[in-house]
């Protein structure tokens, strides 16, 4: 967004003049002499007046005292601390300290966005130096450059430069499209939707036919961490003339049983309490702008339909999660499980879950997707203890293999021969028969041999001579990932200046994919976009919807345009120090994050064809009141069990026996076709 813009768009924030310090100083004489009986108004007053007297005006921009001006000037009420009123007479004083609390916050965000923008334009200047000199490109930078060429031409110039002309320009997966790239497809979509012409005399051909069309889904817009935004749609229907738009919502895909609970859900959502917003309005309150996300998302939720007739089951319920108190602790004494023994729980049940229908029907392909990596490698974790083949979408590093960390060990053991872990670990395992690791030959000579066989022969020879000789007890799974390993050392380059640890890393950050890929996959929700499975897992919409704010805010005039004013973020208790513009900038982002948040729900819940399983910790009635998936669907669905008790269903629909050999069409996995409901077809 930066650099589409100018240093100057950093500066779009006006703050008002600070009050005169005599005024500052009578207004804190006034607070202090100010009769009142309750004690939490004369510490409020007491505490704003200490504010004043010393010109140190942090405090006010967030103290309570502040936020009920503003809400009582918002509203035209009175100042009110709590249930109790100040007495009358009051207003001037209460006046400047929001103007002086106003000006503080003000001025501290401009000095931060004159910061950031400085910072921002001496980086590009300076990145852009280190990629010419490499004669290197980012890919974003090939977009960002098109668009700035692309902003200059005309349909004529365009097809001179081309060349050639285009008729037809289309367009898949379009939600996923960034603005920066709108920029440049919108040129595109305009020349072939505007009147035909004969390319080499530039005459207007009447038999020529051209279009333009475009497909995607908006419920799928879960890219806006790299720039996609859900409203794209929209900008096409505003900028292209003769657009037609026409909704799909026959899924080829999924069970009648999935599109009904799917449709239930997402039609429901105002059933939140996180619906009812502020009444009236408020503009400097998120609240106004989550309920306008969530009314918006359901209004424009299409009933889904199903093209096929397939047995289906859809079941909500709370985990059994087994937590067992101390021995020495007795029922009153028992405390309250962490979130790390919950989390356990959750996880442990799922798997014995998964593990269960994967027995019951091997075929059955199972997707497990979770909302972060690193429940990802613990539920593989489990699930392998439960004799279940699994893998992750993009492969798993390599480590997942015993005998790979056997070699990682003796490679740590070389660059660090003091360290007794990793000769510990070594000598625990087959190496300790190629590897001089008696303590009668002391404890640095398998470290010196094996430093000196990398030096002779090479990594990769190495790692083949201990892979040799670990082959003989490792099963067929353990050696296919040997012989991954000692195909990732072949294509490494390692140098007299590089490091073992660096190939260390490399093994435990890379992801390797099997040669066959398992029939149950654990994967992210973003990872598992495109894919479909017989049944699908989703064991973490307990968790918050919205994660932490962006740090930077832009204010977009209109999609596919630069930017006309960037600012850093600020916490929702400042948002009332904004003027109303950017007021509706920080709003529009907790509706953009929000839309997005319903979309990833979307996409986990419609990759399962048959089977969709969706399992959440036990918890109190109020926590379903909070911002979670778990939460909207509990109340979208109507649910009357107890949420508190464990193994307790909340929700289910369908067969439970929907996985029966006569009921079941399964396909592979990795199909990516994408034959989801309500695709959006925009064509001209």
């Amino acid at each position: 967004l930066a650099r589409q813009a100018d240093v100057e768009r950093w500066d779009q924030l006006k703050v008002h003049e600070l009050p005169e310090s005599a005024d500052i100083t009578r207004t804190a004489g006034m607070l202090r002499s100010a009769e009142v009986p309750q004690k939490s108004l004369v510490k409020a007053l007491e505490s704003a007046a200490d504010s004043l007297e010393i010109r140190e005006f942090g405090p006010l921009v967030e103290a309570t005292l502040t936020k009920n001006i503003a809400k009582a000037r918002l509203h035209g009420e009175e100042v009110k601390f709590g249930r109790s009123k100040f007495p009358p007479g009051l207003d001037p004083e209460f006046d400047l300290i929001y103007e002086v609390a106003r000006h503080e916050s003000l001025s501290l965000l401009r000095a931060q966005n004159h910061a950031t923008g400085t910072l921002v334009d001496h980086y590009d200047t300076l990145i852009q130096l280190v990629k010419q000199a490499q004669r290197a490109l980012a890919f974003d930078d090939i977009a960002v450059r098109l668009a700035g060429v692309f902003t200059q031409l005309d349909n004529h110039t365009l097809q001179d430069r081309l060349d050639a002309s285009i008729d037809h320009l289309l367009l898949d997966e379009f939600q996923d499209t960034s603005p920066v790239q709108w920029q440049v497809l919108r040129l595109l979509a305009q020349s072939v939707t505007g009147e035909s012409t004969d390319s080499s005399s530039n005459v207007l051909d009447p038999k020529r036919s051209k279009s333009f069309f475009c497909v995607g889904d908006t419920k799928q817009a879960i890219y806006g961490w790299r720039g996609g935004v859900a409203e794209i749609f929209d900008a096409v229907d505003k900028q292209i003339p003769g657009i037609i738009s026409k909704q799909q919502d026959e899924s080829y895909r999924s069970s009648s049983v999935v599109l009904d609970a799917v449709t239930d859900a997402f039609q429901h959502l105002p059933r939140h309490p996180m619906a009812e917003g502020t009444d009236p309005p408020n503009p400097a309150d998120k609240a106004t702008y989550e309920a306008k996300a969530l009314k918006r998302f359901a209004k424009r939720f299409p009933k889904h339909t199903a093209a096929r007739k397939l047995p289906g089951y859809v079941q909500f319920r709370t985990a059994e999660l087994n937590l067992q108190p101390p021995a020495d602790s007795d029922a009153k004494s028992k405390s309250k499980p962490s979130a790390a023994e919950i989390q356990k729980g959750l996880l442990d049940d799922v798997a014995k879950q998964i593990a269960e229908l994967h027995h019951q029907s091997p075929h059955l392909t199972i997707g497990v997707l979770t909302r972060t990596n690193s429940t990802v490698g613990a539920l593989i974790n489990r699930l392998e203890h439960l004799d279940v083949d699994v893998s992750a979408e993009g492969g798993n590093p390599l480590v997942d293999s015993v005998a790979v960390r056997w070699i990682l060990s003796a490679l740590m053991m070389c660059e660090h021969p003091g360290d007794g872990r990793w000769r510990l670990h070594v000598a625990s395992s087959p190496l300790q028969f190629v590897l001089p690791l008696s303590d009668s030959d002391g404890k640095g000579e398998a470290a010196d041999q094996l430093r000196a066989r990398i030096e002779d022969q090479g990594l990769a020879k190495t790692i083949l001579f201990l892979a040799k000789a670990l082959m003989p007890h490792c099963d067929s799974r353990e050696n296919v990932r040997l012989e991954q390993l000692i195909e990732l050392a072949t294509l490494y380059q390692h140098t007299a200046d590089s490091r073992l640890r660096d190939f260390v890393e490399l093994v435990h950050e890379k992801r390797v994919q099997r040669p066959r890929a398992a029939v149950v996959r654990v994967m992210t929700v973003h990872q598992s976009k495109g894919l479909e499975f017989d049944a699908v897992f989703l064991p973490e919409i307990h968790k918050a919807l919205l994660g932490q704010s962006p740090q930077c805010l832009a204010d977009i005039p209109e999609i596919g345009q630069p930017a006309r004013g960037l600012s850093r973020s600020v916490g929702e208790a400042q948002w009332h120090f904004l003027p109303k513009r950017w007021q509706a900038v920080f709003g529009g982002s907790v509706v953009s994050r929000l839309t997005e948040a319903m979309c990833l729900l979307y996409v986990a819940m419609t990759r399962a064809r048959q089977g969709l399983y969706l399992v959440i910790p036990p918890a109190g009635k109020k926590d379903f009141n909070n911002k979670t998936a778990a939460s909207l669907l509990y109340h979208a669905w109507k649910c009357e069990a107890d949420p508190t008790a464990e193994g307790e269903v909340l929700y289910e629909s369908g067969d439970a026996n929907w996985f029966g050999d006569s009921k079941i069409e399964s396909v592979a996995a990795s199909t990516e076709k994408e034959d989801v409901p309500s695709r959006r077809l925009s064509f001209a």
